[in-house]
């Protein structure tokens, strides 16, 4: 059924291409590959191995863990020239993840096997591009599609001369620029650089330029941007505790059997830096 509202009719099978895509779409179960966690050997090569087989004290563990950093909104914000600002254009990209490739040695993660009931052969099918919830698919995806504005987009808006600042986080995607001649310019170039390399565009939250939108949580208004404006109210109480945080530093947390440990000067230092960039974004 369509719908819950006494209204539904009864969904008719097969869909269009059209319904199916816009309805349905394959998530595999990522849990067993996020538990994996990549590490290496005696001769220093990378390898997936499961979380269990690398002691809590181990080398690998401790000096090489990895972890994942993007530029949030407000980070690219801050790099976007002032002689840019004026006017936002918005684009959405469909099935993003769908469409990055993934390289054939890493498509062995992805693979699962079925066997047809009338031949009784074996079949093996693995899954060609990112695949959604795995837990470096937002990264590799970020990195792709930047790599894409650095080395083709970027040089073809300054060998154009628009002035234009194209910026993404994940697969939102903004352009800003100083008159709306320079953002449909910029515009065009970027929707068939994407096109050319196999994206789609999402035509329903296409947003044409306006002197006001928000991008990833920033309110963004002609040259300037702040945050969206706070659903709850900050209590005195809340003021007092986040005060007393950059003050005196979050104490260091006490781990099991072990002593609290001291709190140093340099500590207390990076604590109230930590706590002023949470605050200013």
């Amino acid at each position: 059924l369509d719908r819950a509202d006494g209204k539904s009719q009864l969904r008719t099978v097969p869909v269009s291409d059209t319904e199916l895509s816009s309805r349905y779409r394959l998530v595999i179960d990522t849990r067993p590959l996020n538990s994996l966690q990549l590490t290496f050997d005696d001769s220093g090569n990378f390898m997936f191995v499961p979380g269990g087989e690398i002691p809590k004290d181990s080398k690998q563990r401790d000096e090489f863990s990895y972890k994942q950093h993007q530029r949030t909104a407000n980070n690219l914000l801050k790099g976007v020239p002032s002689a840019n600002l004026g006017f936002w254009f918005k684009l959405d990209l469909r099935d993003a993840f769908g469409l990055i490739a993934v390289d054939y040695p890493l498509q062995k993660l992805f693979g699962t096997t079925s066997i047809c009931p009338r031949t009784g052969i074996s079949v093996r099918w693995a899954l060609t591009s990112l695949p959604q919830r795995w837990r470096w698919s937002s990264l590799a995806f970020q990195v792709g599609l930047t790599t894409l504005l650095d080395t083709t987009i970027f040089p073809k808006l300054a060998a154009e001369g628009i002035a234009a600042t194209v910026l993404h986080v994940q697969d939102d995607i903004l352009v800003s620029s100083h008159t709306v001649l320079d953002g449909e310019k910029a515009l065009k170039v970027l929707s068939d650089v994407i096109v050319d390399h196999g994206f789609i565009i999402n035509p329903q939250k296409f947003q044409p330029p306006a002197r006001s939108t928000t991008f990833c949580g920033p309110l963004l208004h002609g040259r300037t941007d702040r945050p969206l404006p706070a659903k709850r109210e900050i209590t005195e109480a809340t003021f007092n505790t986040a005060f007393n945080d950059f003050l005196n530093g979050k104490a260091p947390s006490k781990r099991r059997d072990h002593r609290r440990p001291k709190q140093t000067t340099e500590a207390l230092r990076q604590n109230s830096l930590s706590w002023l960039r949470s605050w200013t974004g």
